[in-house]
């Protein structure tokens, strides 16, 4: 039914959301920060659904990139989430734009989401500014789930790995910075990062 061209490490993300659903229950709301062809988009999308009908999804991507990575054809990804959305059990909610933009008009608009998937850009800096907004939508009791938090680097033009090309470094700064207000959750699938919202 739905179109991936890519993996994208779907197993994994399916089965530490279906842990957090199954533990924390499905929230009403969702947010997923990058959601590229969509084929979590639309997974959770239905899955969702099944256990609680009004859940929601706000899909959020620019479908271009900020530093010219020429690694994705951008425009085709655009249209074959387009087609997947036209395809979707109607519960999600397409926003074309950078995250930073999105998460900012969310929080004008006083939104919450009690399940947040922060997926987008991997550079560091970008992971944290994103981490750093979804927390003023999450409510206490909300969970917040990062991927790529520990093994995945991105190999620059010279042939080496900073740390401040990989998702990790802005990860573990917003745990420490917020290591007071929040419970950290073991997870099935290692590779991903999630917490518990304790309080504000």
């Amino acid at each position: 039914m739905y179109i991936s061209t890519v993996d994208m490490g779907k197993e994994r993300t399916q089965t530490n959301i279906k842990y957090l659903f199954e533990k924390y229950g499905v929230p009403n709301t969702m947010i997923e920060i990058g959601c590229f062809e969509g084929i979590t988009t639309f997974w959770v999308s239905e899955f969702g659904k099944i256990h609680n009908d009004k859940f929601k999804i706000y899909a959020i991507d620019p479908h271009t990139t900020l530093n010219d990575n020429p690694s994705f054809d951008f425009k085709t990804i655009k249209r074959t989430f387009e087609y997947n959305l036209s395809k979707c059990v109607g519960n999600v909610t397409y926003i074309n734009k950078y995250s930073y933009e999105a998460l900012v008009d969310l929080i004008h608009q006083k939104e919450t989401a009690e399940f947040i998937f922060v997926d987008g850009d991997h550079t560091s800096a970008a992971v944290l500014e994103d981490m750093v907004l979804s927390w003023r939508l999450l409510p206490v009791g909300g969970v917040m789930l990062c991927d790529d938090s520990i093994g995945w680097k991105l190999v620059d033009e010279h042939g080496s790995a900073p740390v401040q090309l990989s998702p990790r470094m802005g990860i573990e700064m917003f745990i420490q910075s917020h290591w007071h207000q929040i419970e950290l959750i073991h997870l099935p699938d290692s590779f991903q990062t999630a917490f518990l919202k304790l309080k504000e």
